[in-house]
């Protein structure tokens, strides 16, 4: 079987995915490894699923750009897209082994509109991009195994679980914090999704099947539609549906607090623990934004320590585009007992540094000399 033959992509052949490229600082690296890989005929599968991973977010994006928002989100075309290319457009795929099937689809689509025509525009850039990733896939090598000593040294700082009082103590101020946000955050879902059910019940039968697939509009219409006694009965919504998708949305919130206030005290409550000295947990700030839930928290204690967190709830994707919840957690601000502020602080400099600078000095009260050292000398391991 003869081997094909790829030229390097330059980025004169991306002029859509290189006017994005801005937001992206690493997609020159991205492309560039592209073609390295693609001419020595091998790749490492973590490098594959990473170039996969950056491409699908750059078609994703550029989707959203030319297509999406002008034409199916009511932001430029004022409600004009014919229903069938609605139908065509939520029953089709973007992911990256797609793409060659999707615009074939599309060039044999017989509806002249601007829409079908950035369709082609956004596809057609990326079927090189397709092309050589689907050729990779079948040069996939495996990493070469690592040594005992390697992985040892690649293993993550996990700190000891705190005891269960002060994991208590913790949630409860971490609740506190959050009280006063929960309520927005209800707000948010409610509104996504009544507009899903609205959108949901003014679609045709044919993109309906298509939109009851996504499990947001699935959870959306089953709270706000009567049951049905068989497939072909059509919908109806409840007499109470807005109250359902209260429900809903405050069933969601408080699994989503849940979940962000578990993360934060898992983070929080060894070092508090190891310190044991606890002053106060207060809010910095604060805020809701679309998807995320963010705040900062100032921990103080009582030798004079303090330090600020700052947290985030993101959604990301997996490898099979499944999405999952993450809480990203950075320390700022760290200053220690003396007044000195501590640089770097990782997680694991928290409790090496940190909590070790706060220990109470042990003196050993029938050995003067001992005692003396202890009242002049600089803090243990301080």
């Amino acid at each position: 079987m003869t081997t094909p033959t790829f030229p390097a992509l330059a980025t004169t052949d991306l002029p859509l995915t290189t006017a994005i490229a801005g937001t992206s600082i690493g997609h020159p690296r991205f492309l560039q490894l592209l073609n390295d890989s693609t001419a020595a005929g091998t790749i490492a599968n973590v490098t594959h699923t990473e170039l996969k991973q950056h491409f699908n977010r750059a078609i994703e994006t550029l989707w959203e750009k030319h297509v999406s928002a002008p034409y199916f989100h009511g932001q430029g075309d004022q409600g004009t897209t014919p229903r069938e290319l609605l139908d065509f457009y939520y029953g089709d795929s973007t992911a990256l082994h797609r793409i060659e099937a999707t615009l074939r689809k599309v060039n044999a689509c017989d509806i002249q509109h601007p829409a079908v025509d950035a369709m082609r525009q956004v596809l057609t850039e990326f079927v090189p991009i397709a092309q050589r990733l689907a050729f990779l896939k079948e040069h996939i090598v495996k990493r070469p195994v690592k040594s005992q000593e390697e992985r040892e040294a690649e293993q993550r700082f996990v700190p000891t679980p705190a005891m269960p009082g002060v994991v208590l103590q913790m949630w409860q101020e971490i609740a506190k914090v959050t009280e006063r946000n929960k309520q927005q955050v209800v707000e948010y879902f409610t509104k996504e999704y009544a507009r899903r059910l609205d959108f949901f019940m003014s679609a045709s039968p044919t993109l309906r099947e298509k939109l009851v697939r996504d499990p947001e509009n699935r959870a959306a219409v089953r709270a706000g539609t009567a049951p049905r006694s068989s497939p072909h009965e059509d919908y109806a919504l409840k007499p109470d549906f807005k109250a359902e998708l209260v429900a809903l949305a405050e069933k969601e919130a408080a699994e989503l607090r849940e979940a962000f206030i578990s993360k934060v005290v898992r983070k929080l409550a060894p070092i508090v623990e190891a310190k044991g000295n606890l002053a106060s947990v207060t809010e910095v700030s604060n805020t809701i934004q679309v998807g995320r839930l963010s705040g900062m928290l100032a921990i103080a204690f009582t030798d004079g320590s303090r330090f600020v967190v700052d947290n985030n709830l993101v959604y990301s994707s997996s490898v099979r585009n499944r999405e999952f919840m993450r809480f990203p957690l950075t320390f700022h601000d760290v200053i220690l007992a003396d007044g000195s502020r501590m640089k770097k602080p990782s997680e694991e400099r928290m409790h090496s540094i940190f909590c070790a600078a706060g220990e109470p000095v042990q003196v050993d009260q029938e050995d003067d000399t001992d005692c003396e050292e202890a009242e002049h000398g600089s803090s243990p391991r301080g």
